[in-house]
C-alpha cells in the first residue's frame, strides 16, 4: 500500500484494524468488484461498537453510494473512479459493528437486487450478504485472493495486543439480521 488518500480523508491510526483479507472477482464480465473483511479495533478507531439492539449487526456504522430517497445523505466517500485511482469502481457497500467489519466496492451499475453491490442487503451483516468468515484463518493476518486465477498471497504482520479495558472482543457469531 502507498500512502494515497483520497481527497478529505484521514489515516486510520496504527493497529486499528487487526485483520484484513481482500478478494478480487472479475469472474463475471460487467458485474467485478473488490472485497475486503476483517476484525477492527474499535477503541482505537473511536467507534462505538457495542451491540445496542439484539440482532443488529451494523451498530457501527452502514454506508453505501446509493441515492438519498428514504434514508440520511451518505457522507463524502473519498471513492476514485477516475484512471488515476480505480477506474470503473464507483458504488460501494460497507457495514462494521462488534469488532467487524466489511466493504465491496464494484463497477457502475452493480447497486440492484442480486448484484454485487445490493443496497437492499445492506444491513444483512458481512457473513450473509458478502458469504465473508471470521473464524479459522480468518481471525487474524492478512491476505489478497484472486478468484479468477485462484492466487492467494498471505502475510503475517505483528501487531500488539489490545490494551484498553473497554475494548469489546468480536464475536465471530455476529452474523447479523435484516434491520
Amino acid at each position: 500500500m502507498g500512502s494515497y488518500l483520497p481527497p478529505g480523508s484521514k489515516p486510520l491510526p496504527q493497529y486499528g484494524i487487526r485483520s484484513a483479507h481482500v478478494v478480487k472477482n472479475f469472474t463475471v464480465p460487467g458485474q467485478n468488484y473488490y472485497q475486503i473483511h476483517g476484525y477492527m479495533d474499535c477503541d482505537l478507531l473511536g467507534i462505538n461498537c457495542t451491540s445496542t439492539a439484539p440482532g443488529r449487526y451494523d451498530d457501527a456504522g452502514q454506508y453505501d453510494d446509493g441515492p438519498f430517497i428514504n434514508c440520511g445523505k451518505e457522507p463524502y466517500s473519498g471513492v476514485d473512479a477516475s484512471a488515476a485511482a480505480n477506474p470503473g469502481m464507483q458504488h460501494y457497500v460497507e457495514m462494521a459493528g462488534n469488532g467487524l467489519f466489511c466493504m465491496r466496492v464494484c463497477e457502475k451499475g452493480n447497486l440492484g437486487p442480486g448484484l454485487p453491490c445490493d443496497l437492499t442487503q445492506d444491513t444483512a451483516g458481512c457473513e450473509k450478504f458478502m458469504k465473508v468468515q471470521f473464524l479459522g484463518e480468518y481471525a487474524t493476518g492478512f491476505s489478497y485472493m484472486d478468484l479468477a486465477n485462484g492466487v492467494k498471497t498471505t502475510a503475517s504482520v505483528f501487531i500488539p495486543p489490545k490494551t484498553s479495558a473497554t475494548s469489546s472482543g468480536a464475536s465471530a457469531s455476529a452474523t447479523g439480521g435484516a434491520a
